[in-house]
């Protein structure tokens, strides 16, 4: 049986609470429709940067003069009753790369299709998915950063903890 549970959300500024927060910042930041598929992230001033989320490590623009931030929400996890009832339990974390064509539960799917289902090989299958779709989307122009970190928890978990640890 295969269940499957989002842990996080995309922080998209088209969301009602983080349109709020980019555009009550100081400098306030603009959201803007890009006309394809997207809201995007912009100064008050420019058609810069344009980023399609509202949260983000490292993108200097953004945070000086567009309201971004890189404050995560922070989502607590009690794995205690989870590792009781399930004999596997596997944690993807993943880059929107992976996050824009692949949902959460099909992931899982082509995850547990790896043979040894091993986090290397579930990672590769996952990835090189994403990077498939991507090429096809975009007529083999374009990709987002594409990467995935595979945890089985319920390995990691139960080990018992040696002496020194």
């Amino acid at each position: 049986r295969l269940e499957v549970d989002d842990l996080t959300t995309d922080h998209k500024p088209n969301l009602p609470e983080e349109r709020e927060r980019i555009e009550n910042a100081d400098p306030p930041g603009r959201v803007l429709f890009d006309g394809c598929v997207n809201y995007r992230v912009f100064a008050q001033d420019g058609l810069y940067p344009g980023l399609n989320m509202s949260r983000a490590l490292g993108d200097v623009t953004g945070h000086r003069m567009c309201g971004l931030t890189a404050e995560p929400d922070v989502h607590i996890v009690d794995l205690r009753p989870l590792l009781s009832e399930y004999a596997d339990l596997t944690l993807f974390v993943c880059t929107d790369g992976v996050w824009e064509f692949i949902k959460t539960e099909e992931a899982f799917k082509l995850a547990s299709e790896v043979p040894g289902k091993g986090p290397r090989g579930m990672v590769s299958k996952l990835c090189g998915e994403a990077y498939r779709r991507w090429m096809a989307d975009s007529d083999g122009e374009v990709t987002d950063d594409i990467t995935a970190v595979c945890l089985h928890l319920h390995e990691a978990l139960r080990r018992p903890r040696s002496q020194g640890a």
